[in-house]
This record gives structure tokens, sequence and C-alpha cells, in this order.
């Protein structure tokens, strides 16, 4: 397999450097990681198999196959492979290591989504028939049994692997607890953007700072550079889900967010910035959007109207900012280094996108 370094060329002393690329240009970056996300793949499908011979009755871990479709696509980043492939090997982290990390926390990602698809009654689009059960308890059986079994064969030392298991369960109870006050919201109109914030950097970013704390613990990292990958992961988890929420009231989509009666980034903000009856309007017609296209049109104008998505756009750019301030504070390694610079400026160039779109559908 085609390493990192063989796209570094030796530079003088014992160091390397990486070529010169542009600010943003993800296609270089994931042509490089395709290796990577390939024998990350290889390996998690390996795992599920092995489950399976293991316990026949367990079969239906193929279930998990069309998450894993889906999520590691060659032509994106995948949270659930690059952080932790990415921060292990900017700490210092051997290849091995961080790839066999990548594959606890992409099937860490893959059974949190099928959990979500379930929740947001969405199972019909990747298991149509399924019964919704099934996709929930294999979901469940991935994040409580087969994760920490990955975790525990991560080819490092035996106390890196103790503080690997113990700090994603901690983590999973501050997502947990980021996923039910998102819940909560669902039926009110009376949100606030505090709630709303943490909300997203407990289900989100909270998922995406365990990913990239667990590859430098993997690496052996000392606590604050730690601590500084932490918080570059979940700023940026922040800023994707932003993005998504956005994203997902585009008029030439489906939106699921809207269906669901969630009260994501964009609708709160709105929602905080109307009163009386305007407010009472809006409200009602978050409670309508998913049956009545009327209603759904109407939110849609109002993002155009006030400005919702220039908003979110902002707030992606401060996140994304923060992000990148904590990579900052400390020294990493080449190329993963730029390979992480190259992910953040993938999430400034899509706020170039939403700036100029038009969600009104005019």
């Amino acid at each position: 397999m085609r390493t990192l370094d063989d796209n570094v060329p030796p530079a003088s002393g014992t160091h390397k450097t990486v070529r010169p690329v542009p600010a943003a240009n993800p296609e270089w970056a994931l042509h490089v990681l395709e290796p990577y996300r390939v024998a990350v793949v290889e390996r998690v499908r390996a795992i599920l198999a092995e489950v399976a011979q293991d316990h026949p009755q367990l079969m239906q871990m193929e279930k998990a196959l069309p998450v894993l479709r889906e999520r590691a696509l060659p032509s994106e980043f995948c949270p659930g492979i690059h952080l932790a492939l990415l921060t292990c090997m900017a700490a210092g982290g051997e290849e091995a290591i961080a790839i066999s990390l990548a594959a606890a926390t992409l099937i860490l990602e893959i059974s949190a989504d099928m959990i979500d698809s379930v929740w947001d009654e969405e199972v019909d689009e990747l298991w149509p028939g399924e019964d919704p059960r099934l996709i929930e308890m294999v979901g469940m059986m991935l994040m409580a049994g087969v994760t920490p079994q990955a975790l525990a064969a991560v080819p490092t030392t035996d106390r890196r692997k103790v503080s690997l298991q113990t700090t994603a369960a901690a983590r999973l109870l501050r997502v947990a607890a980021g996923e039910m006050l998102d819940v909560q919201t669902f039926a009110r109109s009376d949100v606030t953007m505090e709630e709303i914030t943490l909300a997203t950097l407990g289900k989100t970013g909270e998922r995406r700072a365990v990913y990239a704390v667990l590859g430098a613990i993997a690496a052996g990292a000392p606590a604050r550079q730690a601590a500084a990958y932490d918080e570059m992961g979940r700023f940026y988890g922040y800023a994707r889900q932003i993005a998504s929420d956005v994203i997902d009231l585009d008029p030439q989509r489906h939106s699921r967010d809207l269906a669901s009666g969630s009260k994501t980034w964009p609708i709160a903000w709105m929602l905080c910035r109307l009163e009386g009856r305007e407010r009472e309007r809006l409200a009602e017609a978050l409670a309508h959007a998913g049956q009545d296209p009327e209603a759904a049109a109407h939110v849609r104008r109002l993002v155009q109207q006030l400005g919702a998505h220039v908003a979110g756009a902002q707030e992606i750019e401060a996140a994304i900012g923060r992000a990148k301030a904590a990579l900052g504070r400390v020294r990493m390694r080449e190329p993963a280094a730029t390979l992480l610079a190259q992910m953040l400026a993938v999430e400034l160039r899509r706020t170039e996108w939403i700036k100029q779109r038009r969600f009104d559908g005019r």
C-alpha cells in the first residue's frame, strides 16, 4: 500500500516536508488518502464478518453494509475515518495503529447512523421493508459490542488501549446528552440558541471530538496536544452539522428536518428573531411542513428573507476558525497536518455555496 510519505519528498535531516498544495484542494487530499480509506473499509468488513462467523445468529450485521457504502465514499471526507486516521498520524502514530483505530471509529459512526435512521424514521431509505427494530438492534450491537472489541484490537500499548475504551465510553455519554437535548426541542417553538448550540455541540461536535482525541491517545500524544485535537474535532463537527442543517432546507431537496420536526440551528435562529404573530406563523408552518408543501415553502422563504443561510455560513466560518486555532497550538507531522487543513478548508468552501444559494426557490 502506498503510504502518506510516498507523497512527500525527503528534506534535509530526518524531517520531511509536504509538497506545496493550494489552500483548498480536496481532490489532492482525497487522492492521497484513498489507499487508507480502502484499508479501513476492508478492515471493517473483516471485523463484521468475524463477528458473524463467531455468532451465526448475528448474520444481521450485514445490515451495516449499506451505511458503510454511503459513508465511506472515495469522493468525500468521512469524519468516521479521517479524523482518527489523521490525528493519529499527525501526533506521530504509526500507520498500522491509525488504520486499526479508524476502523473502530468508522464502526462507531455506522452504529450511530443506524440508530439515528430509526429515530428520524428514515429506515426505508437504506433498508426498504425492514423492521426498524432490527436496524436499531444492529446499531446498538455495533456500538456496545463491536466498537469496544475493535478498540481493544488497536496495536498500541495496553495502557493506551484502556484509555481508548474508557475515553470512548465517557464521550458517548456526552453524545447521548446532546441527542436527548435535541429530541426535547422537537415539539417546542420556544427554543433558544443556547439550547440548540449545546445540542449541536453535543450530538455531533462530541462525536467528532471523540474520533480526534482517540487518534491522539492512540499515538501517545501528551494531554495538552490531545486537548487541542479534541477541540478541533468538536468545532469541526459543529460546523459540519450546521452546514448540513442549512443545506437540508434547500428547495431542490427533500428536507428531512422539516419532515421530522427537528429544530435545527437555522430554524432556531429564525424563531429567535421573530416575535408575536410572525413567530406564531413560523411555528405553525414548522408543525405542518412535513405534510404541507406550502408550509415548507413558507419556512424556506423566511430563510431567504431573514438571511438564516448567511447567518449559518458565518457560524460555520467562526467554528472552523476555532478548529484551525486549536490545531495551531500543536506541532504536527506532515503531510497529515496539511491533510487536516484540507479537511477544514472544505467546510469553508461550502459556506460560499450556502451564501450564494437562494432558498426561496427563485
